[in-house]
């Protein structure tokens, strides 16, 4: 037969309890899932259209623009072209996917198990913060550039307006900045042992103090010695 397991005798009084094992917290769950998100939208969005545009003319003639995140292109009867001739385009497709995998090394280290929560500040939510920042920065930077492309082609007749590709990563700046918000909001944490006993002192009459007046009773509380003070008794009338 065999021996019944031992029990584990009570840490003795001075002794350190065992660390308790590192779990993942829904807060990091959760942070992890929407930086992910905000990383697979920037990528998927910058290849998709941005903005677009175009003309027609009564006699069927026009064109169609449309720009993302890695080139400009100009839409006709021929088809659709480089549009080189317009001059240079800055792709913001590499920002993008920067932004996007700072993002996804934030999600990696969030998700890391933890223990107690140390003092200084963790560093998947400094890359959180960092990631958001960032995809933001180059999202405005987008929206800059689109409103030069509208006052470009506004005098001409071709209105420049926003595509699902911008709409796009702009989800993903929503989501990166609700997950650099959630990272760094206060958590609660339930005590990790049974709450500490209340103890209850008694509170009798100081030495030369004033006296302590019985509840029960209505009368004062009898000193310990005959030193407290008392107040003198009235002159006899």
């Amino acid at each position: 037969m065999t021996d019944p397991e031992t029990p584990t005798p009570p840490p003795v009084d001075g002794e350190q309890d065992p660390p308790s094992s590192p779990v993942i917290s829904p807060r990091q769950l959760v942070v992890a899932v929407l930086a992910a998100l905000a990383a697979v939208v920037a990528v998927a969005g910058s290849f998709l259209t941005l903005f677009s545009g175009g003309f027609s003319s009564f006699g069927g003639r026009g064109f169609s623009l449309s720009i993302t995140g890695w080139a400009l292109e100009l839409g006709g009867a021929a088809g659709k072209q480089p549009a080189g001739g317009l001059g240079p385009v800055m792709p913001s497709g590499y920002p993008l996917v920067l932004g996007a995998i700072l993002l996804l090394f934030a999600a990696v280290i969030v998700l890391r198990p933890r223990g107690p929560e140390p003092k200084a500040v963790p560093v998947g939510k400094i890359l959180v913060v960092a990631g958001a920042a960032f995809l933001t920065g180059t999202v405005i930077t987008i929206a800059m550039q689109g409103i030069g492309w509208s006052g470009l082609f506004t005098p001409a007749g071709v209105k420049i307006a926003p595509d699902v590709g911008f709409w796009l990563i702009a989800v993903g700046v929503v989501s990166s900045v609700a997950a650099a918000v959630l990272a760094f909001l206060p958590e609660r944490r339930e005590p990790d042992g049974p709450e500490p006993e209340v103890v209850v002192h008694d509170l009798s009459t100081p030495r030369h103090g004033i006296p302590v007046v019985d509840p029960l009773t209505g009368e004062p509380k009898p000193a310990a010695d005959d030193t407290q003070w008392r107040p003198p008794a009235a002159p006899p009338s």
